[in-house]
């Protein structure tokens, strides 16, 4: 039996033994947890939900819900915890998932990650067959969030098998912004890029940087390199063509193709047409 008591959030588990009932595990103080694991869950107490822990790790309070898993090939119970940290204010916020096995008298945590969430995405986390995605929100090296645009999608993946859970990694769910970012960040760190882009492509996306240091002082230059905030994106797929409008440079066309397994810019032009969102 699992419960929420509204006072403190917190979820437990009860068993009932000759009709007494016992509290059995309560995630606020998770037994045999150490370490990084320990740190995040730790969100739970009820003391750190307080004004003044809000910027330790540990702060909380969290908003969450509770998923069963299949069992594992001992028959043993599994579960997951997922949700969000309260928060005043943002469109991206931290979040927290673990998934547990009860082995009979306590729930011991398999997996426990913070990530961070777009409150406003379609996609949250879901358990497709034998794989339970979990969509997050993570950054771009050379192009900044604006309010109203997804930041940077990516699903994270864990394998549930029998024996436990086996991850499998991030994947993004934007290859083709990926793609362009890398580029950007390797130009400004003067690193190598003719294996992700023709010499014609270097040449337009080193002009553009120009063009965006000369409108920016150097303080901020240095602070944060890049070729400013997004506003808008489309990609269609069937041309091979990616239109990205960012505020520093405004809208250009990249032309992409695909090359031994990853993708390649062929070409940058200058657009006079908006993106769109």
């Amino acid at each position: 039996m699992v419960a929420t008591p509204s006072e403190i959030g917190n979820y437990f588990i009860v068993t009932r033994t000759a009709g007494h009932f016992r509290v059995a595990w309560n995630i606020a103080d998770p037994q045999s947890v150490h370490g990084k694991q320990a740190q995040v869950l730790a969100a739970w107490r009820p003391r750190n939900a307080r004004e003044q822990w809000r910027t330790i790790l540990t702060a909380g309070p969290v908003s969450a819900s509770l998923a069963s898993l299949p069992p594992d090939a001992k028959g043993r119970s599994r579960f997951y915890l997922d949700g969000t940290y309260v928060e005043p204010v943002g469109i991206v916020v931290p979040a927290q998932i673990s998934v547990w096995v009860w082995d009979g008298s306590r729930a011991k945590p398999l997996v426990v990650r913070r990530y961070a969430v777009d409150i406003d995405q379609n996609v949250g986390t879901r358990l497709e067959g034998n794989l339970l995605k979990v969509r997050q929100q993570e950054y771009f090296r050379t192009i900044d969030p604006s309010c109203d645009c997804e930041v940077r999608p990516t699903d994270w993946t864990l394998r549930i098998t029998d024996n436990g859970v086996q991850d499998l990694g991030d994947k993004s769910l934007v290859p083709e912004l990926d793609a362009v970012d890398e580029l950007y960040y390797r130009l400004i760190h003067r690193k190598p890029a003719s294996d992700i882009a023709s010499p014609d492509a270097i040449n337009a996306a080193n002009a553009l940087l120009l063009d965006v240091r000369k409108s920016e002082t150097a303080k901020d230059w240095k602070e944060s390199p890049g070729i400013g905030m997004l506003w808008g994106w489309h990609m269609d797929k069937n041309k091979g063509v990616l239109c990205l409008n960012v505020d520093d440079s405004g809208a250009y066309i990249y032309t992409l193709a695909s090359s031994k397994g990853r993708i390649f810019i062929s070409g940058i032009a200058k657009s006079d047409k908006d993106c769109g969102k």
